[in-house]
């Protein structure tokens, strides 16, 4: 024990007179420019190993015939020898006596780990700098490719690990390393091995969550960070711009936006539209949007024509325009010849309106494949036959055509070969010409759907529609102005004869008839007050009911017969007052194959009203 004891005193005796003018391996620290033996000066012995700074003074070398290198002014000397400093000096180097010391339990701090305060000089606007970066790998290695960037995260994310499982206390005590810090560190592998991947799946999911947001919560997304930033901009959130409960206050930085993004569709329904400043807004809309050219969709809110017609010229490359919220009475088409990509448009007016001038501009649109001209008066004589021309037509939508005569049927419809489905409004007038449109319909193979809205059901409608077997999906809301028991009767005995190919079959009854056949029984029948309710919803059919049995008719005529004691004079109509209910349960019978609705909807409605599949 005393031969130690002496060793140990000797050994530090020798060391503490060898560093007499240099600092302990103990205390050893990189230098500032406020050490006391170089103040003022910045360090530039440069370790190659930890690159932590020292001055020559403070390492008892003198700087002016030093043969290791210096760091210089942001760049490093190549000449010379690499000076490494004690710190980092392999243990095999120390003396033996320095290895007794080192095993001694002491208060001296441990060696500092390797790459843990790696410094640099940086020269900027004349001053130099002293940068403390974080840890880093080896100089000798060169990050060129994607492999050797791998390599170098996994290095440094190694080291960091070692570095933080080192003790603070001495050797001698050891601290154990719980499961849970042991699952972290291998999980923290796992995600350097394969970073790259991992940072990509995680900007895809981010990309996947960002499709969520509405356009006016992206930009508070885009300030979180960079990376978020990033991935706000992306083109792909951006092909489809829905403005739902929305408003834009600058059309010029929205629409960089827009060609930033590069958007192809443009949705502008239920947009937020400040009514005091409505007509300036639509104005800067008109002078920006033509400058996104990628646009090729655009749904418009309610607006005026003049912003549809400045579209013709503005956005030639549009292939679907859709406006069906027109403010005013009256559109000019005269330019819509000039969006000759134009595969679909759809032009509605608020009030029922008119076109100025004529259809003629409409024959230049090659690719149109559907159009819709609903609640616009007078087409019958606006040239209505240059939709003949339009032989890529598959959809065909037209309001207000009471003015149509048989040149429509005739000369119109017999060339539009590829029309699969034809939607007629307001055909009530008396020179509409119903039948002749059911023979033309007849003609088109491909057309399978037939939408008559408030048209007039004539004698004879039946018989025609039975020639239409290529229709699988129909529906009908006649106008039931006058006769409406015959009406009835007609639309009952019709959609029977086209029971084996009709799929999908819609009926609209107008409330107005509900509540008119309600009063009738109300006046009429005095004995059925009791049972009002079940003649809330009742509609007339003229006898004989079309696909009713014969056998319940007679019983009921009995039945009803019983208390009569006058007979019923043979000039009044016969007329069945037919709940709801009891349609369906006759449509049922007569239509095993086809799904059938009766919709109950106001005439005010009724042009709103849809094929319900």
């Amino acid at each position: 024990g005393s031969v130690t004891t002496n060793v140990t005193t000797a050994t530090y005796q020798t060391n503490a007179g060898s560093v007499n003018n240099t600092k302990s391996i103990s205390t050893l620290e990189p230098c500032t420019i406020k050490c006391s033996r170089a103040t003022g000066l910045v360090p530039q012995l440069k370790c190659v190993k930890c690159l932590c700074l020292f001055h020559h003074e403070c390492v008892g070398l003198n700087r002016s015939n030093s043969e290791y290198r210096i760091a210089g002014e942001g760049i490093s000397q190549t000449k010379g020898r690499e000076y490494i400093c004690e710190a980092c000096t392999p243990v095999t180097d120390v003396s033996s006596a320095t290895k007794v010391v080192t095993r001694k339990p002491s208060n001296a701090r441990p060696i500092r780990p390797e790459n843990k305060y790696p410094q640099t000089i940086a020269v900027v606007k004349g001053k130099k700098y002293v940068m403390v970066a974080k840890p880093i790998s080896s100089t000798t290695e060169h990050a060129n490719d994607i492999e050797n960037d791998l390599k170098q995260i996994n290095e440094s994310i190694r080291n960091n690990r070692k570095t933080s499982t080192v003790s603070l206390d001495p050797p001698v005590q050891t601290l154990g390393i719980s499961p849970t810090q042991t699952s972290l560190d291998q999980s923290n592998k796992a995600f350097a091995t394969n970073f790259f991947a991992n940072v990509s799946f995680a900007y895809d999911a981010l990309l996947c969550i960002l499709k969520y947001l509405k356009i006016h919560e992206r930009p508070r997304a885009a300030s979180v960070c960079k990376l978020w930033n990033l991935a706000a901009k992306d083109t792909s959130l951006w092909q489809t711009v829905r403005m739902k409960n929305s408003r834009v206050s600058s059309w010029a930085g929205f629409a960089a936006a827009l060609r930033r993004g590069e958007t192809k569709h443009l949705d502008l329904r239920k947009m937020l539209v400040s009514s005091t400043r409505g007509e300036e807004m639509w104005q800067e809309f008109s002078e920006h949007i033509g400058t996104v050219f990628s646009l090729e969709i655009i749904d418009l809110c309610r607006c005026s024509a003049r912003i549809i017609e400045s579209l013709f010229q503005s956005n030639k490359n549009l292939r679907i325009l859709n406006a069906v919220a027109i403010n005013d009475d009256s559109i000019n088409l005269e330019h819509i010849g000039m969006l000759t990509r134009l595969e679909e448009l759809r032009l509605r007016t608020c009030e029922p309106g008119v076109i100025s001038g004529n259809l003629q501009s409409l024959q230049s649109l090659k690719k149109l494949n559907q159009l819709s001209l609903t609640a616009v008066r007078e087409l019958g004589s606006k040239g209505v036959e240059v939709l003949g021309e339009l032989v890529n037509l598959r959809s065909l939508e037209l309001g207000e055509c009471g003015d149509f005569d048989s040149t429509f049927a005739k000369v119109v419809l017999p060339k539009l070969k590829n029309l699969r489905r034809l939607r007629l409004e307001n055909g009530q007038e008396t020179s509409c010409c119903t039948l002749e449109i059911l023979d033309a319909v007849a003609q088109l193979k491909e057309l399978s759907q037939l939408e008559l809205v408030n048209f007039d059901i004539k004698a004879g409608f039946d018989e025609k529609l039975q020639l239409c077997t290529n229709l699988r999906k129909l529906l009908i809301i006649p106008t039931y102005i006058s006769q409406s028991a015959t009406t009835n009767h007609i639309v009952l005995n019709a959609v029977q004869q086209v029971a084996s190919t009709l799929k999908v079959f819609t009926w609209g009854v107008t409330v107005e008839l509900l509540r008119v056949t309600a009063l009738y029984v109300d006046q009429c029948e005095e004995s059925t007050k009791k049972e009002k309710h079940h003649f809330d919803e009742c509609i007339p059919v003229l006898k004989p009911v079309p696909g009713a049995l014969t056998a319940d008719d007679e019983d009921d005529d009995e039945e009803r017969e019983k208390p009569k004691e006058e007979p019923v004079p043979s000039d009044v109509p016969q007329i069945e007052i037919l709940p709801l209910d009891k349609v369906e349960f006759i449509l049922a019978e007569n239509l095993p194959k086809t799904k059938f609705t009766i919709v109950k909807v106001p005439y005010h409605a009724t042009c709103k009203q849809q094929l319900v599949e």
